[in-house]
């Protein structure tokens, strides 16, 4: 630097202004967002959806009907991609690795990058019944206040993540006064098996099945915020295929009224695809409905509040306005 500013004195003040003009311009260069250069692009003869292992989108998926209406009408493939949690997905609809996802309402709410645009396309009914703290038979955990000083397992950055939040500061404590042990997926089932934690914060179908192992419910979402999921997109994708988007919603919709209306042919192409019984479904679609709606604004205010009450517990750097990322 000193031997470029030597340099630039013998040629004048002109020169020296062009100097520092490119080496800012260099600057902004190298340190371009990864992100940004390295998102795919919108491969036009294919959509992605991805899902997670238990998700509502393998029956979907295995009926077959969504393909067909994208293919015949949009003369697009379709290509589903597994992740393994919530997280991973979020984070792979943000990359651009897939064109739509369903996950966790919180999930956005606690990881959204604002340098990376998405939006909210639909969302699920609210299931707070379907979120809860439990404890075996013999725990003598009764009441939220005795988490103190206890493990805690659950599932980083999601509608667990959430609850367990509103739980420990309704019974006037933090996250500090517990123990937490962060465990996703199948790891969540074997930490209860083998009593890895004291509590685990989970949610349906997980709830329905360990519940032949003997489960205790704590307390659940009732009267929370976070207990829907909920269907995203990049912003970049959604505006090049609008109408691709528009038709698959419709018939994941119409597949979420007929799975509420024929419960026992749900269960059965679940428990075909899943480690879950068929009756383990059934109590599953108890605490859990299914379909979609339009981001309403209650809904949108919903969502705001996630936003701006995760601000406030600093586990994200600040809040953002939902409504605009509504389309």
């Amino acid at each position: 630097m000193r031997n470029a500013v030597r340099k630039a004195g013998k040629h004048g003040p002109a020169f020296f202004l062009l100097l520092m003009m490119a080496m800012l311009l260099a600057g902004c260069f190298q340190n371009s967002s990864p992100r940004s250069s390295s998102r795919p692009p919108v491969d036009p003869n294919v959509f992605r959806i991805g899902y997670t292992p238990n998700s509502m989108l393998l029956a979907v998926m295995k009926k077959g009907d969504l393909e067909s209406r994208l293919t015949e009408k949009h003369h697009v493939g379709l290509e589903w991609v597994l992740y393994e949690d919530d997280v991973s997905l979020f984070q792979a609809i943000e990359a651009g690795q897939v064109d739509l996802g369903s996950v966790g309402e919180a999930v956005p709410a606690f990881l959204h990058d604002p340098d990376t645009p998405i939006v909210y396309l639909a969302a699920e009914p609210s299931n707070p019944a379907a979120y809860a703290v439990i404890v075996p038979l013999d725990s003598t955990i009764f009441q939220a206040g005795d988490l103190k000083g206890k493990k805690v397992a659950f599932a980083p950055k999601t509608n667990e993540h959430l609850l367990l939040l509103q739980v420990l500061e309704e019974a006037g404590l933090s996250m500090k006064d517990i123990k937490p042990n962060s465990e996703l997926g199948q790891e969540l089932l074997d930490a209860y098996s083998s009593h890895k934690a004291d509590a685990w914060v989970i949610s349906e179908p997980l709830i329905s099945q360990l519940e032949p192992q003997g489960i205790r419910i704590v307390v659940d979402a009732t009267g929370k915020i976070g207990t829907r999921d909920i269907y995203i997109a990049a912003s970049d994708r959604y505006a090049q295929r609008e109408e691709i988007y528009k038709s698959a919603l419709q018939m994941i919709q119409r597949h979420g009224e007929w799975t509420m209306t024929n419960i026992h042919d749900a269960a059965d192409i679940l428990t075909e695809h899943t480690d879950i019984e068929h009756l383990m479904w059934l109590s599953s679609f108890e605490r859990k409905a299914y379909g979609t709606a339009p981001f309403l604004d209650s809904i949108v205010s919903g969502q705001q509040k996630l936003y701006d009450y995760l601000a406030s517990k600093k586990e994200r750097a600040g809040t953002l306005n939902v409504k605009e990322m509504v389309p």
